[in-house]
Protein backbone atom coordinates (compact mmCIF):
# COMPACT_ATOMS: atom_id res chain seq x y z
CA UNK A 1 0.00 0.00 0.00
CA UNK A 2 2.90 2.15 1.10
CA UNK A 3 4.38 1.92 -2.77
CA UNK A 4 1.06 2.58 -4.54
CA UNK A 5 1.39 5.88 -2.64
CA UNK A 6 4.92 6.97 -3.21
CA UNK A 7 3.86 6.11 -7.20
CA UNK A 8 0.66 8.46 -6.73
CA UNK A 9 2.29 11.46 -4.97
CA UNK A 10 5.55 11.09 -7.43
CA UNK A 11 2.95 11.60 -10.35
CA UNK A 12 1.25 14.47 -8.64
CA UNK A 13 4.49 15.69 -8.36
CA UNK A 14 5.38 15.41 -11.68
CA UNK A 15 1.80 17.40 -13.07
CA UNK A 16 2.50 19.89 -10.68
CA UNK A 17 5.98 20.43 -11.91
CA UNK A 18 4.34 20.17 -15.47
CA UNK A 19 1.98 22.90 -14.94
CA UNK A 20 5.13 25.37 -14.19
CA UNK A 21 4.14 26.86 -17.81
CA UNK A 22 0.38 27.29 -16.74
CA UNK A 23 2.50 30.09 -13.86
CA UNK A 24 5.76 30.98 -15.90
CA UNK A 25 4.24 32.38 -19.21
CA UNK A 26 1.70 34.28 -18.24
CA UNK A 27 3.74 35.57 -15.21
CA UNK A 28 5.97 37.28 -18.24
CA UNK A 29 3.30 38.23 -20.19
CA UNK A 30 2.12 40.10 -17.08
CA UNK A 31 5.29 41.82 -16.31
CA UNK A 32 5.03 43.57 -19.79
CA UNK A 33 1.69 44.23 -20.24
CA UNK A 34 0.54 45.38 -16.74
CA UNK A 35 2.10 48.90 -16.74
CA UNK A 36 0.47 49.27 -20.43
CA UNK A 37 -3.12 48.25 -18.46
CA UNK A 38 -2.31 50.70 -16.01
CA UNK A 39 -2.14 53.10 -17.98
CA UNK A 40 -4.31 52.94 -20.40
CA UNK A 41 -7.45 51.68 -18.23
CA UNK A 42 -6.45 53.40 -15.35
CA UNK A 43 -4.62 56.52 -16.47
CA UNK A 44 -1.82 55.66 -14.26
CA UNK A 45 1.37 57.47 -14.81
CA UNK A 46 4.86 56.35 -13.96
CA UNK A 47 5.16 57.44 -10.65
CA UNK A 48 2.16 55.35 -9.74
CA UNK A 49 2.51 52.46 -12.10
CA UNK A 50 6.26 52.07 -10.27
CA UNK A 51 3.92 52.42 -6.29
CA UNK A 52 2.42 49.55 -7.91
CA UNK A 53 5.64 47.45 -8.59
CA UNK A 54 6.53 48.51 -5.11
CA UNK A 55 3.86 46.87 -3.82
CA UNK A 56 4.31 43.59 -5.50
CA UNK A 57 8.10 43.44 -3.89
CA UNK A 58 6.65 44.38 -0.91
CA UNK A 59 4.14 41.37 -0.95
CA UNK A 60 6.62 39.29 -1.85
CA UNK A 61 9.26 40.10 1.03
CA UNK A 62 6.42 39.37 3.33
CA UNK A 63 5.07 35.84 1.92
CA UNK A 64 8.73 34.44 1.42
CA UNK A 65 10.34 35.83 4.31
CA UNK A 66 7.32 35.13 6.76
CA UNK A 67 4.35 33.62 5.91
CA UNK A 68 5.82 30.77 3.56
CA UNK A 69 7.58 28.51 6.24
CA UNK A 70 4.38 28.71 8.07
CA UNK A 71 2.13 28.07 4.77
CA UNK A 72 5.00 25.09 3.94
CA UNK A 73 4.61 23.41 7.73
CA UNK A 74 0.56 23.70 7.57
CA UNK A 75 -0.10 22.40 4.24
CA UNK A 76 2.36 20.81 2.49
CA UNK A 77 4.33 21.13 -0.73
CA UNK A 78 1.70 19.63 -2.72
CA UNK A 79 -1.55 21.34 -1.49
CA UNK A 80 0.21 24.86 -1.31
CA UNK A 81 1.01 24.23 -5.00
CA UNK A 82 -2.16 23.87 -5.93
CA UNK A 83 -3.84 26.40 -3.63
CA UNK A 84 -1.57 29.39 -5.11
CA UNK A 85 -2.03 27.96 -8.45
CA UNK A 86 -5.71 28.37 -7.76
CA UNK A 87 -5.25 31.79 -6.38
CA UNK A 88 -2.94 32.83 -8.80
CA UNK A 89 -5.30 32.15 -11.15
CA UNK A 90 -8.00 33.95 -9.97
CA UNK A 91 -5.65 36.98 -9.50
CA UNK A 92 -5.32 37.01 -13.43
CA UNK A 93 -9.02 37.05 -13.57
CA UNK A 94 -8.93 40.43 -11.65
CA UNK A 95 -6.97 41.79 -13.04
CA UNK A 96 -7.91 41.33 -16.31
CA UNK A 97 -11.42 42.41 -15.78
CA UNK A 98 -9.57 45.99 -15.10
CA UNK A 99 -9.86 46.22 -18.58
CA UNK A 100 -13.45 46.03 -18.59
CA UNK A 101 -14.09 47.50 -15.05
CA UNK A 102 -11.48 50.89 -14.49
CA UNK A 103 -11.34 50.15 -11.00
CA UNK A 104 -8.35 51.09 -8.65
CA UNK A 105 -9.51 48.82 -5.88
CA UNK A 106 -9.25 45.68 -8.66
CA UNK A 107 -5.74 46.27 -9.36
CA UNK A 108 -4.88 46.89 -5.49
CA UNK A 109 -6.81 42.98 -5.10
CA UNK A 110 -5.43 41.77 -7.80
CA UNK A 111 -1.50 42.85 -7.56
CA UNK A 112 -1.69 41.77 -4.06
CA UNK A 113 -3.33 38.37 -4.60
CA UNK A 114 -1.25 37.99 -8.02
CA UNK A 115 2.22 38.78 -5.59
CA UNK A 116 1.35 36.86 -2.50
CA UNK A 117 0.14 33.46 -4.26
CA UNK A 118 2.71 34.10 -7.01
CA UNK A 119 5.25 33.91 -4.29
CA UNK A 120 3.85 30.81 -2.76
CA UNK A 121 3.70 28.84 -6.08
CA UNK A 122 7.52 29.21 -6.79
CA UNK A 123 8.37 28.27 -3.59
CA UNK A 124 6.35 25.28 -4.11
CA UNK A 125 7.35 24.34 -7.55
CA UNK A 126 11.01 24.61 -6.28
CA UNK A 127 10.04 22.72 -3.43
CA UNK A 128 8.84 20.17 -5.55
CA UNK A 129 11.22 20.01 -8.31
CA UNK A 130 14.18 19.61 -5.68
CA UNK A 131 12.10 16.45 -4.28
CA UNK A 132 11.86 14.79 -7.34
CA UNK A 133 15.70 14.41 -7.99
CA UNK A 134 18.29 12.55 -5.72
CA UNK A 135 19.78 14.94 -2.91
CA UNK A 136 23.01 14.86 -4.93
CA UNK A 137 21.39 17.05 -8.06
CA UNK A 138 19.17 18.94 -5.24
CA UNK A 139 21.63 21.92 -5.53
CA UNK A 140 21.81 21.41 -9.59
CA UNK A 141 18.53 21.70 -9.79
CA UNK A 142 17.87 24.76 -7.80
CA UNK A 143 20.39 26.45 -9.83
Amino acid sequence: MEQARQVQQKALKQRLTDRNALYALPVSMLQTTLTVLMKDSLGFNATQAGLVVTLVGAVDILVQGVLIGWFLATLGTIRLGLIALVLVSISYLVLGSIAFLAIPLLLLIGIILFAGSGSLVENALRGLLSEMVGQQEQGRVSG
